[in-house]
């Protein structure tokens, strides 16, 4: 379940726009089991924390009593918007935390790369280089 709240969170943090694919075209359910099961305790708590500010704050950031799951589609992309240009501090670096996972995942597929006229990364040979 927590997973889908984060895809929930990426998708809502990295839509389509302006010719770009967003990360739902991305399989993020993969890319967050990949990215947690690597990623040391401190990382996957701070994931755990961020997601759950991202779900719960809409009362404070669009005064919407519900979880941001709940959302209609404007709403949830000003709800994303405005958390991620939020005064509070900690609640800003969540945000940010949660666009570094999305953009590690959503830079490196070959469908926005070609759209920035990169040449698509190779294969994923999925084991730690120690060279």
């Amino acid at each position: 379940m927590f997973r889908e709240l984060l895809c929930h969170a990426l998708k809502a943090l990295f839509p389509t726009a302006a010719g770009l694919p967003g990360i739902q075209e991305m399989d993020p359910l993969a890319y967050t089991g990949e990215i947690l099961s690597d990623a040391p305790w401190l990382m996957r708590f701070g994931a755990v924390g961020a997601t759950l500010l991202f779900v719960l704050l809409p009362f404070w950031t669009v005064y919407w009593p519900v979880p941001s799951f709940l959302l209609p589609v404007k709403v949830l992309d000003r709800h994303a918007q405005r958390i991620c240009d939020s005064d509070v501090y900690l609640v800003r670096n969540a945000s940010f935390l949660l666009k570094m996972f999305a953009g590690l995942h959503w830079a490196r597929h070959a469908s926005v790369r070609k759209a920035f006229a990169l040449q698509a990364y190779p294969p994923d040979p999925d084991d730690w280089r120690t060279e």
